[in-house]
């Protein structure tokens, strides 16, 4: 009997634990915007990554960052380990038009604007 009250204990913990990591901490953040409608080379993308606000980061070789907003059902919970690709439209460029696969989601880019340094924490 104790070790099924450890069991669940373990269990509802385990449960607790997932359902804060994926709950967002306080409002949105906020980006600088820099540059509206831009649109980046994949060739210069060396980092994908998801903002907290279920948008997609992108910063080039020369250290800028950009900011991708899809729409639809798409979030950072598509799955992360198989990675953010796109589907352009123009050559290599990402651009308001391009398509994020997000695992296995094809998710219409609504826009891209180059931004500022993302704040702390905006990033998962």
């Amino acid at each position: 009997m104790r070790s099924l009250t450890l069991f669940l204990a373990a269990a509802v913990g385990a449960v607790a634990l997932a359902s804060c990591a994926t709950e967002p901490s306080g409002p949105p953040p906020q980006f600088t915007v820099l540059e509206p409608n831009a649109s980046v080379s994949l060739h210069d993308v060396e980092v994908r990554s998801w903002g907290k606000d279920d948008s997609i980061l992108l910063q080039t070789n020369r250290r800028q960052w950009y900011r991708a907003v899809i729409s639809g059902g798409c979030t950072h919970a598509g799955d992360l380990l198989r990675g953010i690709g796109f589907e352009t439209q123009t050559g290599d460029l990402v651009d308001r038009g391009s398509f994020a696969i997000v695992g296995g989601q094809r998710c219409l880019v609504t826009s891209v604007d180059k931004i500022a340094d993302p704040p702390a924490g905006s990033r998962w």
